[in-house]
Protein backbone atom coordinates (compact mmCIF):
# COMPACT_ATOMS: atom_id res chain seq x y z
CA UNK A 1 0.00 0.00 0.00
CA UNK A 2 1.37 3.42 -0.66
CA UNK A 3 2.13 5.51 1.68
CA UNK A 4 0.46 9.52 1.84
CA UNK A 5 3.85 10.41 3.48
CA UNK A 6 5.84 9.01 0.20
CA UNK A 7 3.13 11.59 -2.29
CA UNK A 8 4.27 14.82 -3.85
CA UNK A 9 1.80 18.08 -3.08
CA UNK A 10 -0.01 17.25 -6.16
CA UNK A 11 -0.39 13.67 -6.15
CA UNK A 12 -1.86 13.97 -2.88
CA UNK A 13 -3.98 16.44 -4.02
CA UNK A 14 -5.28 14.59 -7.67
CA UNK A 15 -5.84 11.20 -5.52
CA UNK A 16 -7.80 13.28 -2.95
CA UNK A 17 -10.21 15.30 -5.48
CA UNK A 18 -10.52 11.90 -7.23
CA UNK A 19 -12.07 10.57 -3.91
CA UNK A 20 -14.42 13.54 -3.60
CA UNK A 21 -15.48 13.31 -7.04
CA UNK A 22 -16.14 9.93 -6.60
CA UNK A 23 -18.86 10.50 -3.32
CA UNK A 24 -19.42 13.72 -5.01
CA UNK A 25 -21.40 11.34 -7.77
CA UNK A 26 -22.44 8.61 -5.49
CA UNK A 27 -20.12 6.22 -6.75
CA UNK A 28 -19.40 3.13 -4.42
CA UNK A 29 -15.73 3.28 -5.56
CA UNK A 30 -12.53 5.46 -6.60
CA UNK A 31 -11.94 3.81 -9.83
CA UNK A 32 -9.05 5.00 -12.37
CA UNK A 33 -11.16 7.50 -13.90
CA UNK A 34 -11.37 9.43 -11.34
CA UNK A 35 -7.99 10.10 -10.84
CA UNK A 36 -7.04 10.16 -14.08
CA UNK A 37 -9.58 13.19 -14.50
CA UNK A 38 -8.31 14.50 -11.37
CA UNK A 39 -4.54 14.57 -13.27
CA UNK A 40 -6.12 16.24 -16.02
CA UNK A 41 -8.16 18.71 -14.63
CA UNK A 42 -4.31 19.81 -12.52
CA UNK A 43 -3.59 23.03 -13.47
CA UNK A 44 0.25 23.50 -13.98
CA UNK A 45 0.58 19.90 -13.66
CA UNK A 46 2.90 17.98 -16.14
CA UNK A 47 0.28 15.35 -16.88
CA UNK A 48 -0.78 17.00 -20.02
CA UNK A 49 2.86 18.47 -21.47
CA UNK A 50 3.66 14.51 -20.76
CA UNK A 51 0.67 13.38 -23.17
CA UNK A 52 1.27 16.37 -25.36
CA UNK A 53 4.89 15.02 -25.97
CA UNK A 54 3.50 11.82 -26.94
CA UNK A 55 1.11 13.79 -29.40
CA UNK A 56 -1.72 12.75 -28.08
CA UNK A 57 -5.13 14.91 -27.77
CA UNK A 58 -5.46 15.84 -24.45
CA UNK A 59 -9.11 16.53 -24.83
CA UNK A 60 -9.33 13.28 -26.32
CA UNK A 61 -8.98 11.35 -23.28
CA UNK A 62 -11.05 13.86 -21.44
CA UNK A 63 -13.94 13.07 -23.26
CA UNK A 64 -13.38 9.32 -23.02
CA UNK A 65 -12.79 9.56 -19.53
CA UNK A 66 -16.35 11.36 -18.85
CA UNK A 67 -18.35 9.54 -21.13
CA UNK A 68 -16.74 6.58 -18.42
CA UNK A 69 -17.56 8.26 -15.14
CA UNK A 70 -21.06 9.17 -16.71
CA UNK A 71 -21.88 5.13 -16.94
CA UNK A 72 -20.47 4.24 -13.40
CA UNK A 73 -23.27 2.90 -11.01
CA UNK A 74 -24.52 4.93 -8.21
CA UNK A 75 -25.04 3.81 -4.37
CA UNK A 76 -26.41 6.28 -2.11
CA UNK A 77 -26.27 6.80 1.48
CA UNK A 78 -23.30 4.01 1.79
CA UNK A 79 -19.85 4.64 3.32
CA UNK A 80 -17.13 6.56 2.06
CA UNK A 81 -15.95 4.61 -1.58
CA UNK A 82 -13.38 3.18 -1.28
CA UNK A 83 -10.51 2.45 -3.63
CA UNK A 84 -11.15 -0.36 -6.27
CA UNK A 85 -8.85 -3.12 -6.65
CA UNK A 86 -7.19 -2.07 -10.01
CA UNK A 87 -6.67 1.52 -8.77
CA UNK A 88 -4.44 0.14 -6.14
CA UNK A 89 -2.46 -2.02 -8.20
CA UNK A 90 -2.33 1.06 -10.41
CA UNK A 91 -0.73 3.19 -7.54
CA UNK A 92 1.64 0.35 -6.59
CA UNK A 93 2.86 0.12 -10.13
CA UNK A 94 3.22 4.07 -10.06
CA UNK A 95 5.36 3.77 -6.42
CA UNK A 96 7.92 0.95 -8.28
CA UNK A 97 7.78 3.13 -11.57
CA UNK A 98 9.03 6.23 -9.24
CA UNK A 99 11.50 3.90 -7.14
CA UNK A 100 12.68 2.46 -11.14
CA UNK A 101 13.43 6.28 -12.07
CA UNK A 102 15.41 6.89 -8.60
CA UNK A 103 13.10 9.65 -7.07
CA UNK A 104 11.90 9.80 -3.60
CA UNK A 105 8.22 11.22 -3.83
CA UNK A 106 5.46 8.76 -6.36
CA UNK A 107 4.53 12.11 -8.41
CA UNK A 108 1.72 12.94 -10.91
CA UNK A 109 3.78 11.36 -13.76
CA UNK A 110 4.12 8.44 -11.90
CA UNK A 111 0.69 7.92 -10.91
CA UNK A 112 0.04 8.10 -14.80
CA UNK A 113 2.55 5.40 -15.43
CA UNK A 114 0.53 3.08 -12.74
CA UNK A 115 -2.91 4.24 -14.73
CA UNK A 116 -1.76 3.10 -18.24
CA UNK A 117 -1.03 0.03 -16.64
CA UNK A 118 -4.62 -0.52 -15.34
CA UNK A 119 -6.73 -3.21 -16.61
CA UNK A 120 -10.07 -1.43 -16.32
CA UNK A 121 -11.59 2.12 -18.01
CA UNK A 122 -8.55 4.61 -17.40
CA UNK A 123 -5.96 2.49 -18.54
CA UNK A 124 -8.22 1.26 -21.86
CA UNK A 125 -8.45 5.31 -22.26
CA UNK A 126 -5.05 5.70 -22.33
CA UNK A 127 -3.74 2.58 -24.25
CA UNK A 128 -6.25 3.13 -26.65
CA UNK A 129 -4.56 6.57 -27.54
CA UNK A 130 -1.02 5.55 -27.81
CA UNK A 131 -0.23 6.41 -24.10
CA UNK A 132 1.49 2.88 -22.98
CA UNK A 133 3.73 2.70 -19.82
CA UNK A 134 6.35 2.33 -22.41
CA UNK A 135 5.22 5.63 -24.37
CA UNK A 136 5.27 7.83 -21.47
CA UNK A 137 7.95 6.33 -19.60
CA UNK A 138 9.88 8.22 -22.99
CA UNK A 139 7.89 11.37 -22.98
CA UNK A 140 8.53 11.51 -19.49
CA UNK A 141 12.76 11.44 -19.74
CA UNK A 142 11.90 14.25 -22.60
CA UNK A 143 9.76 16.65 -20.30
CA UNK A 144 11.93 16.49 -17.38
CA UNK A 145 15.33 15.40 -18.60
CA UNK A 146 17.66 14.26 -15.68
CA UNK A 147 15.92 16.01 -13.02
CA UNK A 148 14.32 13.63 -10.12
CA UNK A 149 11.39 13.95 -8.11
CA UNK A 150 13.63 14.66 -4.47
CA UNK A 151 10.32 16.76 -2.85
CA UNK A 152 6.94 17.30 -2.64
CA UNK A 153 6.69 19.83 -5.01
CA UNK A 154 8.39 18.82 -7.99
CA UNK A 155 5.84 20.72 -10.42
CA UNK A 156 7.59 24.16 -9.24
CA UNK A 157 10.74 22.92 -11.05
CA UNK A 158 9.60 21.68 -13.69
CA UNK A 159 6.92 25.14 -14.48
CA UNK A 160 10.66 26.76 -13.33
CA UNK A 161 12.67 24.98 -15.65
CA UNK A 162 10.29 24.97 -18.91
CA UNK A 163 9.72 29.32 -18.65
CA UNK A 164 13.59 29.92 -18.43
CA UNK A 165 15.03 27.16 -20.71
CA UNK A 166 14.15 26.61 -24.27
CA UNK A 167 14.58 22.94 -25.99
CA UNK A 168 17.59 23.38 -28.31
CA UNK A 169 16.86 19.84 -30.13
CA UNK A 170 13.49 22.18 -31.68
Amino acid sequence: MLSPERLTVKAAEAIQIAAQEARKAEHPQIDGVHLLQALLDQEEGIVAPILNKLGVMVHLIRERNLASLGTRARVSGGADPGLSRDLNRALDVAEEEARGLGDEYVSTEHLLLGLSEEKSDAGKILREVGATREALREALEAVRGSHRVTDQTPEDTFRALARFSRDLTE
